[in-house]
């Protein structure tokens, strides 16, 4: 599967940057919801941590989104950072809400794939599959991601790391995965809407290629720019928050021509929807969660001239 193929380039990792990144890409999310973020500064002079970047990131990016789409209106979402002066310890990001909180049974299945958690208030849709994968990359990094909570008062994620040793020069830390970036061109346009996935795709096609990507997290927001604009390679997910995905394409051919070039990307794996999409025209189904070299090379075959379904 998937998930078994995952895997992390380890390295020096500037835990007050990254954490400033995944605030940035959720900022727009926090504010709609009228929940705040408070982080600390990234002046204040944060640890290293032994880490993959990108994968930090959407470990990250996962905790902090559940944490404001759990969280109540007026409610608050801190991030923390607790260590030791031992060079050699620990270094723990905890994130906490004042959300709707979760009982014991619920936080015994949090870390389960494709749970779906019931809080009694509130069905938790797609929370299990993030953040299984979150524990997933958050082990191969060799650290340990943990939960606490309590119904009614708010949830606490700590994401621990080994400690890293800060380069003596900016210029020794590694910007990129230490693979050459592939030889990939062209202008992807990726509907999604869960802000994981896309800061996810995004980030990764930036260091890997020179692919130009555009997310869109609705169906109207597709139609709209492909009226606009054209594109190699369209990657959508199957279940947007406005309309279906594999609907879309039909929509988009209608509309703007028939040589659109697109993929299903969604972790619907049931072979009904694939040949749904092969009907439809998509010339692949592509499951998550993400492994970003396999991605890298499938986007690499779909750009390639009229490539078969797969």
């Amino acid at each position: 599967s998937e998930a078994h193929r995952l895997r992390v380039e380890l390295g020096p990792v500037p835990l007050g940057e990254v954490l400033a990144d995944a605030a940035l890409l959720l900022q727009a999310s926090a504010d709609k919801a009228g929940v705040p973020l408070a982080l600390p500064p990234v002046e204040a002079g944060l640890p290293w941590v032994r880490a993959d970047r990108t994968r930090l990131i959407q470990v990250l990016v996962n905790l902090l989104s559940n944490a404001i789409k759990f969280n109540r209106p007026g409610g608050r979402v801190e991030a923390r950072v607790l260590a030791t002066e031992d060079p050699a310890g620990e270094v723990a990001v905890e994130i906490e809400d004042t959300g709707i909180g979760m009982a014991e049974d619920a936080l015994a299945r949090v870390f389960e794939p494709f749970e779906r958690l019931d809080t009694g208030e509130r069905r938790i849709e797609g929370a299990g599959l993030g953040l299984a994968l979150a524990k997933r990359l958050t082990e191969l990094m060799g650290g340990r991601l943990t939960v606490r909570s309590t119904p009614g008062v708010g949830t606490c994620f700590s994401l621990a790391l080994h400690r890293a040793e800060a380069p003596a020069s900016p210029v020794a830390v590694p910007a990129s995965p230490r693979t050459e970036p592939l030889p990939l061109q062209g202008r992807v346009a990726y509907v999604e809407d869960d802000p994981v996935n896309a800061l996810l795709v995004m980030e990764w096609l930036r260091l890997r290629s020179s692919l130009s990507l555009e997310v869109f997290p609705t169906a109207a927001e597709a139609r709209a720019a492909a009226g606009r604009e054209a594109f190699d390679l369209w990657i959508i997910d199957r279940q947007l928050p406005d309309g279906d995905g594999i609907a879309l394409l039909g929509q988009l051919r209608a509309a703007h021509g028939r040589d659109l070039h697109a993929v299903v990307l969604s972790a619907d794996a049931l072979e009904e929807f694939r040949d749904q999409a092969k009907a439809a025209g998509f010339r692949g189904y592509w499951t998550k969660p993400i492994d970003l070299d396999h991605l890298l090379q499938r986007i690499g075959e779909a750009l390639a001239p009229r490539p078969p379904l797969q």
